[in-house]
């Protein structure tokens, strides 16, 4: 089913509920649609409803100042027709659809019509009012042949379109505080989607004719190899936008529709949070900063991707950094660059990898080393070894929980004396959306609330909504947290082989484990999440332990 124009205008925080109640009433008494009430209204203009409309019907949306009609296509019913249906044949795709421009998706009389007369295969992608009157008062004045000089941008061609295309995507998604831009190529379409605040949304739909040149312009900016359009690749450029500056990561991936492309959005010198600030309650704060001033052994870090991993490591960095230590880093890659610290970038084409720099790493006299990530047995073996030899080692492992962190290490292959004797602690970690502060809804917790909460909270509990300053009902993130401490009785059930979740269930009988579930349970409790997006993370039970 669809998704409604009026919802969809509310997601993309175009309207309030407010104005689309206000929209609605009106179109009681009125036989218009809702997106020309809207506009009528002063709600919206015609370029935002253009948008919510290619949304609506997935179909693209075409800007005919930047990519003007073909002027040899000529329409049997003439431009009197055209003005009056608001349709426009525009040009031919390279698979010879023709692509028809119209401000109506649902005017099937006119597109009926038009397919009649035109005859083969046609594509529907959605123009403005402003603009295709603009075309046809072209059209009508000086004729087919000057359309294209009327039209066009001064100087706009393909290359220089291409080149703006990708300049406002860059700008729209970094204003909008996204992390990653997908580009991806479908069928007949070239969607973009932006992931903000861990979840994705679409943000615009492209004619499939751009995917090659967007992916080219990309790959090129990136230093990659324009030529191989097969084989992934990875590359990277750095961007400027309002006065800062960014780090881009870009990954390409062949599906069976062409090239796309994901790009990561870093920014440089961006102010590195404290434990507080991520999320953590003071308990945990104060556990935490306990396990980094260890002298020795090894704490790890550990969630899924995108749980928020590489952030938390740099607040433990930026506490630990002082002029009396001596800190290197391998990283994959380096996001942040830090003052003191001496960070060294993985290179795995020159052979470059984790297991191969960290021996040279322990030969620079360090105080603390930091490891990226721990993916094989080799990196993990030497890490418990200059754990035991004295320096603080810090890195992440991909675990659920913090139990199951502390036996992976033995799962790829490391002794077990070597880990219960090398590691102090593990902190498991998720992200969740914080409720936005201009549109929760707050209501008393319900009985199955209570329930869920284990507890009555003593205040109401806030439902997400939705508004002009959040997308759905969400504004940033927090993190939820859960830290292993290691003791006598974890070391003897790593010794012992004890699965994880033995090992879980005894440290929360003993009181000794503050779960994720408790803690996301707390910030659902305080207003800073919902249930719903406490479940969405960690599923039914709210429990990451089980």
């Amino acid at each position: 089913m669809k998704e409604k124009l009026g919802q969809i205008l509310v997601r993309c925080h175009e309207l309030s509920e407010n104005q689309i109640q206000t929209a609605l009433l009106v179109q009681q008494r009125s036989d218009k649609r809702l997106g020309a009430i809207c506009m009528e209204l002063g709600f919206i203009d015609e370029f935002q409803l253009q948008k919510a409309l290619a949304q609506q019907f997935d179909i693209p949306a075409i800007n005919l100042s930047m990519t003007p009609p073909d002027n040899t296509i000529e329409c049997p019913m003439g431009v009197d027709w055209m003005r009056r249906e608001e349709i426009l044949p525009l040009w031919h795709t390279p698979q010879g659809k023709l692509v028809v421009g119209v401000v109506d998706p649902l005017n099937l009389q006119a597109w009926d019509t038009l397919s009649a007369h035109m005859g083969g295969s046609l594509q529907k992608a959605i123009v403005t009012p402003g603009q295709l009157k603009a075309v046809l008062d072209a059209l009508s004045t000086s004729g087919k042949s000057s359309l294209r000089t009327n039209v066009a941008s001064p100087g706009t061609d393909e290359a220089t379109q291409i080149v703006e295309e990708v300049d406002n995507i860059l700008a729209h998604a970094i204003r909008q505080g996204a992390s990653d831009i997908h580009i991806e190529p479908t069928r007949e379409l070239l969607r973009i989607r932006l992931r903000r605040d861990g979840t994705l949304h679409e943000y615009r739909l492209l004619p499939d004719y751009f995917q090659q040149a967007l992916v080219t312009r990309i790959k090129v900016m990136a230093e990659m190899d324009i030529a191989e359009k097969r084989l992934p690749q990875d590359g990277k450029f750095h961007w400027e936008c309002s006065g800062k500056q960014y780090d881009i990561r870009v990954s390409t991936l062949r599906n069976i529709h062409g090239e796309g492309a994901v790009l990561r959005i870093l920014q440089r010198s961006q102010d590195i949070p404290d434990f507080q600030q991520l999320g953590m309650e003071p308990r945990d704060c104060r556990t935490a900063k306990d396990l980094f001033e260890q002298p020795g052994g090894i704490v790890l870090i550990c969630g899924p991707t995108g749980s928020g991993k590489t952030t938390t490591l740099y607040s433990a960095l930026q506490l630990v950094n002082r002029m009396d230590r001596k800190i290197i880093t391998i990283e994959d890659p380096v996001e942040y660059q830090l003052p003191l610290i001496n960070q060294v970038q993985v290179n795995v084409k020159a052979g470059m990898d984790f297991s191969v720099l960290l021996p040279s790493l322990l030969r620079q006299d360090p105080d603390i080393i930091v490891i990226g990530e721990i993916r094989d047995h080799k990196t993990a073996a030497m890490a418990c070894q200059a754990a035991l030899t004295g320096h603080l080692v810090i890195s992440t492992i991909h675990t659920t929980s913090a139990a199951e962190a502390a036996t992976r290490l033995v799962d790829i292959g490391v002794e077990p004396f070597l880990v219960s004797s090398s590691l102090r602690g593990v902190i498991a970690q998720r992200l969740v959306r914080c409720l936005c502060s201009d549109c929760a809804d707050w209501r008393a917790a319900t009985p199955e609330e209570q329930r869920w909460l284990g507890k009555d909270p003593g205040q109401p509990l806030g439902h997400p909504v939705g508004c002009d300053q959040c997308w759905q009902g969400y504004r940033g993130r927090s993190g939820i947290f859960e830290i292993l401490v290691m003791n006598d009785t974890v070391q003897e059930h790593i010794q012992k082989h004890t699965p994880a979740p033995l090992i879980y269930r005894q440290l929360q009988q003993d009181g000794s484990l503050v779960s994720l579930g408790d803690d996301v349970r707390t910030k659902v409790s305080r207003g800073i999440t919902s249930i719903a997006e406490a479940t969405r993370v960690l599923g039914r039970e709210g429990d990451g332990g089980e």
